[in-house]
């Protein structure tokens, strides 16, 4: 019978003398003949076939400590554990497919805030902003913008563990009505919310809201109470030349600048007003 050396299989097998050193080491392929004398060891011709299988095998991502029980397995059991490693397959599909539209998501939001760092702080402008369907918290009368509002928020954020839903965005988003405030103390929020990426119907419609698409009036700035007041009032005097004394209300946005509880705190922040 003809033998090949292990240079002559790497060579033939594409595939490097380490690893046929580490298959053999781990009883996984073995040379077939070794030399009584020299110790050389020698591989059949035969056993290429074999090696391909295995090379096959490490293609499906099997590790190798599977592929040593697998490879002695009739086809019935081959098979069986074959459709198994498919369906494990497929839920990582769906996880990777879920992390990739998240990723997306953070992708299209920081491109949007960039777009936001971009306008000069309390200039009133106007933008199309997309439709959101958002879970809300209400009855939050108490709350207003001198009120650290985390804890309200890590409630929104555990109904959706809760309910296996995902937040589009880590943000602040509350609500409130268009008035003619003096102190911020008089500014209470209707209702707090979080942007949703995957609603889906079984969820309390109740709290479920959908803030329309359309082209908003918004000024922007990095949040400060002392200046807070100074732009809501140009924003609802810039407002009012286009539609009045029409009753309105006001959507904050606070989105953070960066993401280390490390650094001190620095938000962007927009108010808008739907036109």
């Amino acid at each position: 019978m003809d033998y090949l050396t292990i240079g002559e299989v790497a060579k033939l097998a594409d595939i490097s003398v380490q690893t046929l050193r580490y298959y053999d080491n781990i009883d996984l392929f073995k040379p077939e003949f070794t030399n009584p004398q020299n110790h050389y060891r020698y591989y059949g011709i035969r056993q290429l076939f074999y090696l391909e299988t295995i090379k096959y095998l490490r293609r499906l991502d099997i590790s190798i400590k599977q592929i040593k029980e697998i490879i002695v397995l009739p086809p019935k059991q081959l098979s069986h554990f074959l459709k198994n490693y498919r369906h494990e397959i497929d839920q990582q599909l769906t996880e990777l497919h879920a992390i990739k539209a998240l990723l997306n998501n953070q992708i299209e939001l920081l491109t949007d805030q960039n777009l936001l760092l971009s306008y000069p702080d309390g200039e009133v402008y106007q933008r199309k902003i997309d439709s959101r369907q958002v879970l809300t918290l209400p009855d939050v009368a108490t709350v207003t913008p001198e009120v650290q509002p985390d804890l309200y928020f890590r409630d929104l954020y555990a109904q959706l563990d809760q309910q296996n839903l995902d937040a589009k965005a880590y943000q602040y988003n509350c609500v409130f009505a268009l008035d003619d405030y003096q102190r911020l103390s008089n500014i209470h929020y209707q209702y707090l919310f979080v942007t949703i990426l995957n609603p889906h119907s079984s969820f309390d419609s109740d709290l479920i809201k959908t803030l329309d698409e359309g082209h908003y009036l918004c000024i922007k700035f990095n949040w400060n109470l002392d200046n807070y007041l100074t732009y809501l009032k140009r924003l609802k005097k810039a407002y009012q030349t286009l539609r009045g004394h029409q009753k309105a209300q006001v959507i904050e946005v606070s989105s953070p600048n960066h993401s280390s509880s490390d650094h001190e705190e620095s938000f962007v922040t927009e108010l808008q007003i739907k036109l």
